[in-house]
């Protein structure tokens, strides 16, 4: 009978010390990260007039006015802006060269990057706009534009942050948006 309790004891003391230092590891399954939620900007625009030139911009956007020389259309949703200015040069192919002079620093520091002519003689519009890839680039979009006398009306996009994976799908909608203020763009008739 001694014996018996022994082993009843020594499989006991076996199971106990088994289960107090057992090493089984739980089976552990990552959340996934979550999706954002990103609302897009109203399809239905506003037009809005501004020194001598016409443009239109979601309704979910709002213009502002630092001087009447720098304005920006903010958009809330992403805070960003399409930041531009409008002035009078007096030489257009000086203007143009140092814009494309300070496009070139913003070539540099992206991967990728597409050169989109602007032209449309009809209504006197001319210039160029620049789509940006890569992240920690300053900005995704710029663009001059001028009426090949001697306004100019040059701009671009301005994240409160630097551009990278967290923010590409508004990149991508505020590229759309810069395309849709470009082809919405109309100088105005100035009687002199």
């Amino acid at each position: 009978m001694k014996k018996l309790t022994y082993i009843f004891v020594g499989i006991a003391v076996i199971l106990g010390v088994y289960f107090l230092f057992s090493t089984t590891e739980e089976y552990y399954i990552p959340k996934p990260e979550a999706l954002l939620k990103i609302n897009l900007p109203d399809s239905n625009s506003t037009f809005h007039a501004i020194d001598n030139f016409t443009f239109s911009h979601s309704n979910s956007a709002v213009v502002l006015s630092d001087d009447n020389v720098n304005y920006s259309i903010y958009y809330p949703d992403y805070d960003v802006k399409i930041k531009f200015y409008h002035a009078l040069s007096l030489n257009l192919e000086v203007d143009r060269f140092y814009f494309e002079k300070e496009m070139n620093s913003h070539i540099n520091q992206s991967y990728d990057y597409a050169e989109v002519p602007i032209e449309n003689k009809e209504l006197n519009i001319y210039g160029i706009l620049y789509f940006l890839e890569g992240v920690d680039v300053a900005t995704s979009a710029s663009f001059f534009i001028n009426d090949n006398i001697e306004n100019i009306v040059s701009g671009n996009i301005e994240f409160s942050t630097s551009i990278d994976y967290q923010i590409l799908p508004q990149n991508r909608i505020m590229k759309m948006e810069v395309l849709k203020f470009i082809e919405s763009f109309r100088w105005i008739e100035i009687d002199e």
